[in-house]
Protein backbone atom coordinates (compact mmCIF):
# COMPACT_ATOMS: atom_id res chain seq x y z
CA UNK A 1 0.00 0.00 0.00
CA UNK A 2 3.16 2.56 -0.43
CA UNK A 3 1.70 5.87 -1.01
CA UNK A 4 5.11 5.94 -3.72
CA UNK A 5 4.21 2.80 -5.63
CA UNK A 6 0.98 2.56 -7.15
CA UNK A 7 0.36 5.72 -5.99
CA UNK A 8 3.36 7.48 -7.42
CA UNK A 9 3.46 10.38 -10.17
CA UNK A 10 3.10 7.65 -12.94
CA UNK A 11 -0.25 6.81 -12.32
CA UNK A 12 -0.95 10.27 -10.94
CA UNK A 13 -0.16 11.45 -14.79
CA UNK A 14 -2.45 8.33 -16.20
CA UNK A 15 -5.51 9.60 -14.20
CA UNK A 16 -4.76 13.45 -15.26
CA UNK A 17 -4.04 12.81 -19.22
CA UNK A 18 -6.28 9.42 -19.43
CA UNK A 19 -2.89 8.19 -20.87
CA UNK A 20 -1.34 4.82 -19.21
CA UNK A 21 2.19 4.14 -20.20
CA UNK A 22 3.06 0.30 -19.92
CA UNK A 23 5.17 0.78 -16.81
CA UNK A 24 1.48 2.76 -15.05
CA UNK A 25 -0.38 -0.47 -15.91
CA UNK A 26 1.64 -3.24 -14.90
CA UNK A 27 2.02 -1.24 -11.56
CA UNK A 28 -1.80 -1.30 -11.62
CA UNK A 29 -2.04 -4.99 -12.17
CA UNK A 30 0.42 -5.97 -9.85
CA UNK A 31 -0.82 -4.29 -7.30
CA UNK A 32 -4.52 -6.35 -7.81
CA UNK A 33 -2.63 -9.37 -7.95
CA UNK A 34 -0.79 -8.86 -4.82
CA UNK A 35 -4.00 -7.97 -3.38
CA UNK A 36 -5.44 -11.33 -3.98
CA UNK A 37 -1.94 -13.18 -3.61
CA UNK A 38 -2.12 -11.59 -0.11
CA UNK A 39 -5.18 -12.82 0.38
CA UNK A 40 -4.97 -16.12 -0.19
CA UNK A 41 -1.54 -16.88 0.97
CA UNK A 42 -0.61 -14.52 3.54
CA UNK A 43 -3.92 -13.80 5.30
CA UNK A 44 -3.59 -10.09 5.71
CA UNK A 45 -6.78 -9.11 4.55
CA UNK A 46 -10.10 -9.60 7.10
CA UNK A 47 -10.93 -12.17 4.71
CA UNK A 48 -12.96 -11.22 1.42
CA UNK A 49 -13.86 -7.81 2.78
CA UNK A 50 -11.35 -5.59 0.45
CA UNK A 51 -12.44 -8.16 -2.63
CA UNK A 52 -16.05 -7.18 -1.95
CA UNK A 53 -15.56 -3.51 -1.26
CA UNK A 54 -13.50 -4.20 -4.82
CA UNK A 55 -16.33 -5.13 -6.54
CA UNK A 56 -18.96 -2.97 -5.33
CA UNK A 57 -17.16 -0.05 -6.44
CA UNK A 58 -16.16 -1.61 -9.91
CA UNK A 59 -19.89 -1.83 -10.03
CA UNK A 60 -20.81 1.27 -8.93
CA UNK A 61 -18.38 2.57 -11.44
CA UNK A 62 -19.51 0.27 -14.31
CA UNK A 63 -22.96 1.57 -13.53
CA UNK A 64 -22.31 5.51 -13.01
CA UNK A 65 -20.87 5.64 -16.12
CA UNK A 66 -23.63 4.29 -18.29
CA UNK A 67 -25.46 7.30 -17.33
CA UNK A 68 -22.41 9.85 -17.23
CA UNK A 69 -19.01 9.44 -17.66
CA UNK A 70 -17.97 12.39 -15.75
CA UNK A 71 -19.54 11.25 -12.43
CA UNK A 72 -17.91 7.66 -13.03
CA UNK A 73 -14.32 9.34 -13.28
CA UNK A 74 -15.19 11.92 -10.59
CA UNK A 75 -15.39 8.17 -8.08
CA UNK A 76 -12.43 6.87 -10.49
CA UNK A 77 -10.10 9.52 -10.17
CA UNK A 78 -11.00 10.52 -6.35
CA UNK A 79 -7.07 9.12 -5.31
CA UNK A 80 -5.36 12.31 -7.22
CA UNK A 81 -7.88 14.73 -8.03
CA UNK A 82 -10.79 16.83 -6.20
CA UNK A 83 -14.70 15.94 -7.45
CA UNK A 84 -15.25 18.04 -10.18
CA UNK A 85 -16.72 21.69 -9.08
CA UNK A 86 -15.18 21.31 -5.50
CA UNK A 87 -11.95 22.07 -3.64
CA UNK A 88 -10.13 19.62 -1.33
CA UNK A 89 -12.01 16.83 -1.84
CA UNK A 90 -9.06 14.60 -3.26
CA UNK A 91 -8.77 11.58 -1.16
CA UNK A 92 -5.10 11.10 -1.46
CA UNK A 93 -4.06 12.49 1.45
CA UNK A 94 -6.40 10.81 3.54
CA UNK A 95 -5.80 7.49 1.89
CA UNK A 96 -1.96 8.02 2.35
CA UNK A 97 -2.70 8.61 6.80
CA UNK A 98 -4.59 4.97 6.36
CA UNK A 99 -2.04 3.22 4.93
CA UNK A 100 0.46 4.32 7.45
CA UNK A 101 -1.49 3.37 10.45
CA UNK A 102 -1.78 0.19 8.38
CA UNK A 103 1.74 -0.28 8.12
CA UNK A 104 2.18 1.04 12.25
CA UNK A 105 -0.84 -1.58 13.23
CA UNK A 106 0.77 -4.26 11.74
CA UNK A 107 4.32 -3.83 12.97
CA UNK A 108 2.83 -4.06 16.00
CA UNK A 109 0.36 -6.70 15.56
CA UNK A 110 1.96 -9.90 17.29
CA UNK A 111 3.49 -7.09 20.29
CA UNK A 112 2.28 -7.87 24.22
CA UNK A 113 2.52 -4.48 24.80
CA UNK A 114 -1.61 -3.34 25.43
CA UNK A 115 -1.02 -0.06 25.44
CA UNK A 116 1.19 0.05 21.83
CA UNK A 117 -1.33 -2.30 20.22
CA UNK A 118 -4.06 -0.63 21.56
CA UNK A 119 -3.05 2.71 20.27
CA UNK A 120 -1.77 1.84 17.10
CA UNK A 121 -5.42 0.23 16.01
CA UNK A 122 -7.07 3.48 17.50
CA UNK A 123 -4.92 5.82 14.87
CA UNK A 124 -6.48 2.95 12.23
CA UNK A 125 -9.76 3.34 13.39
CA UNK A 126 -9.50 6.93 13.06
CA UNK A 127 -7.93 6.97 9.52
CA UNK A 128 -10.41 4.61 8.31
CA UNK A 129 -13.31 6.60 9.23
CA UNK A 130 -11.80 9.85 8.06
CA UNK A 131 -11.39 7.99 4.76
CA UNK A 132 -14.53 7.15 4.69
CA UNK A 133 -15.98 10.34 5.24
CA UNK A 134 -14.24 11.78 2.14
CA UNK A 135 -15.20 9.25 0.14
CA UNK A 136 -18.39 9.32 1.23
CA UNK A 137 -19.35 12.23 -1.52
CA UNK A 138 -17.92 10.60 -4.59
CA UNK A 139 -20.17 7.21 -3.77
CA UNK A 140 -23.66 9.22 -2.97
CA UNK A 141 -22.70 11.14 -6.34
CA UNK A 142 -21.98 7.72 -8.29
CA UNK A 143 -24.90 5.91 -6.30
CA UNK A 144 -27.16 9.11 -7.21
CA UNK A 145 -26.11 9.04 -10.51
CA UNK A 146 -26.15 5.31 -11.59
CA UNK A 147 -29.97 5.65 -10.13
CA UNK A 148 -30.99 8.47 -12.03
CA UNK A 149 -31.12 10.44 -9.32
CA UNK A 150 -30.35 14.12 -9.63
CA UNK A 151 -26.54 14.71 -8.30
CA UNK A 152 -25.47 17.84 -6.18
CA UNK A 153 -21.67 18.21 -5.46
CA UNK A 154 -22.96 20.21 -1.93
CA UNK A 155 -23.19 16.43 -0.30
CA UNK A 156 -19.43 16.98 -0.09
CA UNK A 157 -20.07 19.79 2.46
CA UNK A 158 -22.56 16.98 4.73
CA UNK A 159 -21.31 15.58 8.13
CA UNK A 160 -19.82 12.59 8.22
CA UNK A 161 -23.27 11.44 9.73
CA UNK A 162 -25.79 12.60 7.56
CA UNK A 163 -23.60 11.38 4.14
CA UNK A 164 -22.76 7.80 5.93
CA UNK A 165 -27.11 7.79 6.53
CA UNK A 166 -27.87 9.28 2.87
CA UNK A 167 -25.57 6.43 1.56
CA UNK A 168 -27.58 3.91 3.43
CA UNK A 169 -30.58 4.59 2.30
CA UNK A 170 -29.38 4.78 -1.91
CA UNK A 171 -27.94 1.45 -1.68
CA UNK A 172 -30.18 -0.84 0.76
CA UNK A 173 -27.64 -0.92 4.16
CA UNK A 174 -27.18 -4.12 5.12
CA UNK A 175 -28.69 -5.88 2.07
CA UNK A 176 -26.79 -3.98 0.03
CA UNK A 177 -23.38 -4.30 -1.90
CA UNK A 178 -21.98 -1.91 0.59
CA UNK A 179 -22.38 -3.40 4.24
CA UNK A 180 -19.54 -4.03 5.02
CA UNK A 181 -19.09 -0.43 4.98
CA UNK A 182 -22.02 0.52 7.25
CA UNK A 183 -20.73 -2.32 10.19
CA UNK A 184 -17.14 -0.67 10.84
CA UNK A 185 -17.76 3.41 9.34
CA UNK A 186 -18.93 4.91 12.56
CA UNK A 187 -19.09 8.32 13.28
CA UNK A 188 -19.96 8.47 17.13
CA UNK A 189 -16.62 6.13 17.23
CA UNK A 190 -14.54 8.64 14.40
CA UNK A 191 -15.47 11.72 17.08
CA UNK A 192 -14.46 9.40 20.38
CA UNK A 193 -11.38 9.15 18.92
CA UNK A 194 -10.75 12.89 17.36
CA UNK A 195 -11.66 14.25 21.05
CA UNK A 196 -9.87 11.70 22.93
CA UNK A 197 -12.80 10.74 24.74
CA UNK A 198 -12.28 6.55 24.68
CA UNK A 199 -10.79 4.65 26.80
CA UNK A 200 -10.11 0.44 26.57
CA UNK A 201 -10.15 -1.74 29.99
CA UNK A 202 -7.84 -4.48 29.77
CA UNK A 203 -9.86 -6.48 32.54
CA UNK A 204 -13.00 -6.81 31.12
CA UNK A 205 -11.83 -6.66 27.17
CA UNK A 206 -13.94 -3.91 26.66
CA UNK A 207 -13.57 -0.17 24.74
CA UNK A 208 -15.47 2.65 26.53
CA UNK A 209 -16.34 5.68 24.74
CA UNK A 210 -18.11 9.15 24.23
CA UNK A 211 -18.96 10.03 20.60
CA UNK A 212 -20.84 13.31 21.61
CA UNK A 213 -19.47 16.24 23.68
CA UNK A 214 -22.99 16.88 24.57
CA UNK A 215 -23.46 13.93 25.37
CA UNK A 216 -22.47 12.00 28.48
CA UNK A 217 -24.00 8.81 27.57
CA UNK A 218 -20.93 5.89 27.27
CA UNK A 219 -20.65 3.64 24.16
CA UNK A 220 -19.29 -0.06 25.03
CA UNK A 221 -18.00 -2.23 22.55
CA UNK A 222 -15.47 -5.60 23.00
CA UNK A 223 -12.39 -4.69 22.56
CA UNK A 224 -12.08 -7.91 19.80
CA UNK A 225 -14.87 -5.88 17.83
CA UNK A 226 -12.81 -2.80 17.74
CA UNK A 227 -9.59 -4.53 16.63
CA UNK A 228 -11.78 -6.45 13.89
CA UNK A 229 -13.24 -3.26 12.49
CA UNK A 230 -9.16 -1.79 12.72
CA UNK A 231 -8.48 -4.99 10.22
CA UNK A 232 -11.13 -4.87 8.23
CA UNK A 233 -10.60 -0.94 7.59
CA UNK A 234 -7.06 -2.18 6.51
CA UNK A 235 -8.84 -4.35 3.79
CA UNK A 236 -11.47 -2.00 2.45
CA UNK A 237 -8.69 0.60 1.97
CA UNK A 238 -6.64 -1.94 -0.10
CA UNK A 239 -9.66 -2.95 -1.72
CA UNK A 240 -10.82 1.13 -2.63
CA UNK A 241 -6.69 1.35 -4.48
CA UNK A 242 -7.47 -2.31 -6.71
CA UNK A 243 -10.72 -1.26 -7.66
CA UNK A 244 -9.25 2.34 -9.01
CA UNK A 245 -6.28 0.29 -10.07
CA UNK A 246 -8.39 -2.04 -12.27
CA UNK A 247 -10.59 0.42 -13.95
CA UNK A 248 -6.84 2.31 -15.40
CA UNK A 249 -5.98 -0.89 -16.66
CA UNK A 250 -9.86 -1.89 -17.97
CA UNK A 251 -10.31 1.87 -19.28
CA UNK A 252 -6.63 1.13 -21.04
CA UNK A 253 -8.27 -1.23 -23.41
CA UNK A 254 -4.71 -3.25 -23.49
CA UNK A 255 -5.48 -6.90 -23.45
CA UNK A 256 -1.85 -8.47 -22.05
CA UNK A 257 -2.56 -6.21 -19.00
CA UNK A 258 -6.08 -6.79 -18.63
CA UNK A 259 -5.34 -10.47 -19.19
CA UNK A 260 -4.02 -10.69 -16.09
CA UNK A 261 -6.35 -9.16 -13.60
CA UNK A 262 -8.86 -11.87 -11.93
CA UNK A 263 -11.33 -12.84 -13.95
CA UNK A 264 -14.41 -12.22 -11.51
CA UNK A 265 -13.42 -8.46 -11.49
CA UNK A 266 -13.54 -8.27 -15.07
CA UNK A 267 -16.64 -9.88 -15.49
CA UNK A 268 -18.16 -7.07 -12.57
CA UNK A 269 -16.54 -4.46 -14.87
CA UNK A 270 -18.20 -5.78 -17.76
CA UNK A 271 -21.58 -6.44 -15.95
CA UNK A 272 -21.40 -10.33 -16.50
CA UNK A 273 -21.87 -12.74 -14.47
Amino acid sequence: MGAEGLLGDEVKRAYSSQEVSADGLSRCAQFVASMYQDESSRGQFAPGAGDLFCQGLLALYRDAKATDTRVAYGLAASPFEDYPGTESTCLFPRWVALAEATFAAKKVSFSEDFLLVTQQNTRLVLAFNEFVNGLLGFLIMAQRCALGKQVDTRVFAGTYGSRLHEFEQLTGGDNGAFYLLFRIADPKLRNAIAHEKIWFDRDKAEVRYRGSARSDTLSRMDTAEFLTRAAMGCSLGQGYVAATATVVVMESGNPPHISTLPSHLTRVYWGKR
